[in-house]
């Protein structure tokens, strides 16, 4: 591995002064646990590390009533998993962070940096698709808010800037009565393994109304939605196994597997099916024990 220097700042003002300066040599880190990955493997040899871990207003989980949650770039999976408003809102996200790795990890994995990481098996990035949640990236002088689709362009690949950092991830709160969801991936191991296939989905239900959403996650450069699954669902009064072989023919046109040394292509379309109807299933069993409207 070569060496690198780690500059710690105090406050975002020293961050964007530090990426300003020098914005071609440098890095960001707030977990690290892809970072240092990356660095050892020889995939990125940045000149300088800029550790956010130290500052204290990318730190904390901010429920906003009626609105939405705002999650600080070092707030770790761990914190997400035993967040009272996390685990009632966002079932499914809570699932993929359970999922991503063993507990001691969790303690130093981020939900922001899972998400910047940017690699097409991130486990957080199809359910927080389906809660449509939204990078806050700001500069030293602004701040905007960048959907994940319009983040995440390809595998590690982001669409801002060297002097942008993503502060926080903001999940909007689903109108909602009820809010169920789900889940499952495919992988070699049950933690400490990338994902081979993954599919989340997710349930709203607001005075009659259904709100099914559908996400997919290592079957193409990046992850997700799946539009027409979706219409599938929401079309449909009475979700049976015919139905739930229609949502999963739309998800396997809408995936691009590949081969490699996790799994092949033949075995991702195979998988993926399974994942559906299970992921499916799971959330109108949710629904049904919660509402007893199925």
């Amino acid at each position: 591995m070569k060496a690198f220097d780690l500059f710690r700042p105090k406050d975002l003002f020293q961050a964007f002064s530090r990426l300003e300066l020098n914005q071609h040599e440098t890095v960001l880190k707030s977990g690290g646990t892809d970072l240092l990955i990356w660095i050892k493997k020889g995939l990125v040899s940045p000149k300088e590390v800029v550790d956010l871990s130290s500052i204290d207003s990318l730190n904390e989980i901010e429920v906003k009533e009626g609105e939405g949650i705002l999650i600080g770039t070092n707030v770790s999976l761990n914190r997400i998993i035993d967040h009272p408003e996390m685990k009632r809102r966002f079932p499914a996200l809570i699932e993929a962070c359970e999922t991503h790795s063993d507990a001691v990890l969790r303690n130093k994995a981020t939900l922001v940096g899972n998400v910047c990481s940017a690699v097409p098996s991130g486990d957080t990035i199809p359910p927080l698709l389906c809660y449509e949640a939204e990078a806050v990236v700001q500069t030293s002088c602004s701040k905007r808010h960048l959907p994940l689709p319009r983040l995440i362009i390809g595998p590690r690949k982001k669409s801002i800037s060297k002097t942008e950092i993503v502060t926080h991830l903001w999940i909007p709160l689903p109108k909602a009565d009820l809010s169920v969801g789900a889940y499952r991936r495919a992988s070699r191991r049950r933690a400490l393994d990338l994902a081979q296939a993954a599919v989340a989905c997710t349930l709203f239900q607001h005075r009659g109304e259904r709100d099914f959403r559908l996400a997919v996650g290592a079957l193409s450069p990046i992850p997700v939605r799946v539009s027409e699954g979706e219409r599938i669902l929401n079309e449909t009064s009475n979700i049976d196994e015919k139905i739930a072989d229609r949502v999963a023919d739309a998800v396997l046109k809408a995936i691009q597997p590949i081969t490699d040394v996790r799994g092949s292509r033949e075995f991702r379309f195979a998988v993926t099916v399974e994942l559906v109807r299970e992921s499916l299933s799971l959330c109108l069993t949710r629904a049904k024990t919660e509402e007893g409207c199925y």
